[in-house]
């Protein structure tokens, strides 16, 4: 069967929902399928604009370009850590539509090594300061909005109290 591809009785269903009359290689009730995660891969954020974005990802939290996308209706822009882990991809409309981030998602995080000059960095870079860097359990947290008005969370998770120099 296809990658991507569910069996439903005989009928195939693709990952956008169409069928096909039959699959060979269906799958029978009780098949086991394999399906676990590798991990996070990316979170994408549509911007307004793509550049803007990408300097105050790099100033605020030290991510560097990786890739960048051009098709007919959006570019796409792959920013990762210098460490590796998963990637923030920056999407930017080329119609020029409204973004609404609407109220159904929290904010996109990232664990750093020190909260409060991250904090501060991003702030430097353009953020709108939401909730300042305290303490959270044994964690040490701060919320902000990037220049599109996104929500980033930044925490360590052991570093309750703040960093001293």
């Amino acid at each position: 069967m296809p990658s991507g591809w569910a069996a439903s009785g005989r009928r195939c269903s693709t990952p956008t929902g169409a069928t096909a009359p039959s699959c060979p290689d269906a799958l029978q009730p009780g098949d086991r399928v394999m399906t676990a995660s590798r991990g996070l891969a990316f979170a994408k954020l549509f911007v307004t604009d793509l550049d803007r974005s990408a300097e105050f990802y790099r100033a605020g939290l030290g991510l560097e370009p990786a890739q960048r996308f051009a098709t007919p209706e959006f570019d796409e822009l792959v920013l990762r850590a210098r460490d590796g882990g998963g990637s923030l991809v920056l999407c930017r409309w080329k119609d020029g539509r409204a973004l609404d981030r609407g109220n159904a998602h929290g904010p996109v995080g990232f664990v750093v090594g020190d909260v409060d000059s991250t904090y501060a960095a991003c702030c430097a870079a353009g953020a709108a300061a939401l909730f300042p860097p305290s303490a959270y359990g044994p964690a040490r947290v701060a919320i902000f909005r990037d220049p599109d008005g996104h929500s980033v969370e930044i925490l360590n998770p052991g570093g309750a109290a703040p960093q001293t120099k």
